[in-house]
């Protein structure tokens, strides 16, 4: 059926979302999200994605070295790009970890965004009004792709 899913033991895999930020101590963030993933994962849930609005670097990093893991950086909204310089900050920092540009991937931003990020999302600029609400068009995913293929190795 998809590729994405044959990465899972089960059919209708369930993600969990942890919350990164809220730890009460420095000195528990680390037990505490250790705990947390334990609990999602003996208990069914097949993945973990990992959120980090209010957290500091010091989780994060943390974190990326107790899980396999990438980094998605955003702009300020859904279609907004992300800002390079934004992007670069995250990168400098992470090491050999996968950063993905999770918005605003764009043809006039798509090689220099790119160049710095290891993978990208694309929605909102592929759809026919390039708005979430649109329909994926076929003409804006082959324009972008054709584009992102010039720096393809």
């Amino acid at each position: 059926m998809s590729k994405f899913l044959d990465l899972f033991d089960n059919d209708k895999p369930i993600i969990g979302m942890l919350h990164l930020g809220r730890r009460p101590t420095k000195a528990s963030a680390l037990d505490l999200t250790k705990d947390e993933i334990d609990t999602y994962l003996n208990n069914g849930i097949s993945e973990v994605i990992v959120e980090d609005y209010f957290g500091d670097l010091e989780d994060v990093q943390q974190t990326l070295e107790y899980l396999w893991a990438g980094i998605v950086v955003t702009g300020a909204g859904t279609g907004l790009e992300t800002p390079l310089n934004k992007a670069k900050n995250f990168k400098e920092i992470m090491g050999n970890y996968l950063l993905i540009i999770g918005a605003g991937l764009t043809l006039d931003n798509c090689v220099e965004s790119l160049s710095i990020g290891d993978t990208a999302i694309v929605g909102s600029y592929v759809k026919n009004n390039h708005q979430d609400n649109g329909e994926v068009s076929s003409e804006y995913v082959k324009r972008l792709v054709n584009k992102i293929n010039t720096i393809r190795k």
